[in-house]
């Protein structure tokens, strides 16, 4: 499960259920692409439209707690979504699966899993970003040199 808290920590902002053991490189392209693309960007409109229709009316405290509330949300959906984004394309050494053994032409770019690797080196850009439930799933995995 993918879970990426909220800062508040109040209440999740998105929770995601993925079997690992069927996440492949075609069905991590086609979930990422439906979350970012049905999910997050609807979320996120919804959010910017409750937004907008909050601004401005009046001085209220209730109304101002539900906009900086909303603000917040906001600033943690897109970093979720910078966060996905990184993984899939491989910004950052901290975002790329790391296999030690592999020589550097070897290296996957993006999120591209080999099954032979194992689990722990092909989440290991997921644990390192903050994108599980729990602090900490695996031992220590080994990151790119940079």
């Amino acid at each position: 499960m993918l879970r990426y808290p909220s800062s508040s920590g109040k209440e999740k902002v998105i929770d995601v259920f993925i079997n690992i053991r069927i996440l492949n490189l075609s069905s991590f392209q086609y979930m990422a692409r439906n979350l970012k693309n049905k999910y997050l960007e609807k979320l996120m409109s919804q959010t910017r439209s409750e937004l907008e229709s909050l601004r401005g009316k009046g001085d209220d405290p209730t109304i101002f707690d539900r906009i900086a509330e909303l603000d917040r949300k906001l600033v943690e959906l897109e970093d979720f979504r910078e966060r996905l984004e990184r993984i899939q394309e491989g910004k950052d050494p901290e975002s790329r699966i790391f296999v030690r053994w592999k020589s550097s032409g070897e290296q996957p770019q993006g999120w591209r899993p080999d099954i032979n690797d194992g689990v722990k080196i092909n989440i290991a850009p997921w644990e390192r970003l903050g994108m599980f439930p729990v602090k900490k799933i695996v031992s220590k995995v080994e990151m790119e040199p940079e």
